[in-house]
């Protein structure tokens, strides 16, 4: 049956989408930004004291006792929604989803998702920690989402009773505090998120903090030193680290191409030598055909490439290889491609090389293909 209220109008552009059709990978985004964008829109008319009636063009006064309530329902109840999707994200990011869709107490969402801040990363907790107050603040007044939406509760009490005012300009102010440090925080555990599918971190360590010891330690071959020591010391004490746990991000660091470099130890892609590269000279001077070098090398210069964008870790190397090989046999990808990027627009697959700690395939690249001014 045709719903005359909720359907699609001639005017296309005023035809908000919905469901499925929102064009987000999650929809969670929309009803969140949604009740942030009201309140905003909502205060404006509040605090203007006047609103256009779009079909007359005439003003209208706008009551500011009765436009605080749903001001402050879109506000909490944004703030329940971050809550609930960064619960999931957050849960998420070490595999142990979680979703909480009909709890409503603000202080029990936030108490389950600054637990789960505490145990996923450092970053994330030291972001949550200023937005409680904000949390305090509303779950004083509304701890349920039924304060601002009703009157009176169940029983028959009257809400708000107790409490005579709510400055707007001062409740503005606020608000645009609070959606700064959640908007900080979606995006910052966005990145998190993506840190964490390289899936190079510990028990008891971020992959930052894994390469932030890489940094701090010798060369491998000093590891007996007094440098070696101070270090592990100073790095143990600032992380709270037991010994079985420094030993975990020592092995994860000997394993990582990006990290192992920063040790001395290069660990070699065996898909690209140097004679790859005086190949792909030959190839890149029409002197030879694409076939001189193999699906695998091909394979391996494409991940590369890859690797050098600035939304890519090294750790994907292989993952990208792989994928690679694949769709090179089903020529999905071009070798032209590849050797245009990696000839005549070659900066990133000089970054790729050095992120994946190949100094010395750098170098012999260097030697080959001098970089231009």
């Amino acid at each position: 049956m045709h719903n005359q209220t909720f359907s699609s109008g001639k005017n296309f552009h005023l035809n908000a989408c919905v469901g499925e059709n929102s064009g987000l990978s999650d929809n969670r985004y929309g009803y969140s930004r949604g009740f942030s964008d009201a309140v905003r829109v909502l205060l404006s008319a509040a605090i203007n004291g006047n609103y256009r009636d779009l079909v007359t063009g005439e003003e209208s006064a706008t009551m500011i006792d009765g436009l605080i309530y749903p001001i402050c329902f879109c506000a909490r109840h944004h703030i329940e929604l971050f809550l609930k999707g960064q619960i999931l994200v957050v849960s998420g990011i070490r595999g142990q989803t979680e979703h909480i869709s009909s709890e409503h107490s603000l202080k029990i969402l936030w108490d389950i998702f600054y637990d789960h801040c505490k145990k996923t990363d450092r970053r994330l907790t030291k972001l949550a920690t200023p937005i409680i107050d904000f949390i305090t603040d509303f779950d004083q007044l509304d701890p349920n989402g039924q304060v601002f939406r009703f009157a009176y509760d169940k029983e028959g009490n009257e809400h708000l009773k107790s409490q005579h005012t709510i400055n707007i300009e001062n409740f503005r102010v606020r608000f645009n505090a609070l959606s700064d440090l959640v908007e900080e925080f979606e995006i910052q555990s966005e990145l998190i998120s993506l840190e964490y599918n390289c899936n190079t971190f510990s028990k008891e360590l971020s992959r930052t903090e894994i390469e932030e010891l890489a940094n701090l330690l010798p060369a491998r071959s000093e590891w007996n030193s007094d440098a070696f020591i101070n270090a592990k010391k100073s790095f143990m004490e600032k992380y709270s680290l037991s010994n079985r746990a420094f030993s975990r991000a020592i092995a994860i660091i000997q394993k990582s191409r990006e990290f192992s470099i920063k040790i001395g130890i290069e660990i070699p892609i065996s898909e690209i030598t140097s004679d790859v590269f005086c190949r792909l000279k030959r190839i890149a001077s029409k002197a030879e055909s694409s076939d001189i070098l193999s699906r695998e090398e091909w394979s391996a210069l494409y991940a590369v490439c890859e690797i050098g964008h600035s939304f890519r870790y090294s750790d994907g190397y292989d993952q990208i290889y792989e994928r690679a090989l694949s769709e090179m046999s089903e020529s999905c990808i071009s070798p032209s491609d590849v050797l245009r990027n990696t000839t005549a627009r070659n900066d990133r697959f000089r970054i790729g090389l050095n992120k994946l700690g190949q100094i010395s395939l750098l170098e012999s690249f260097n030697a080959i293909f001098p970089k231009q001014n």
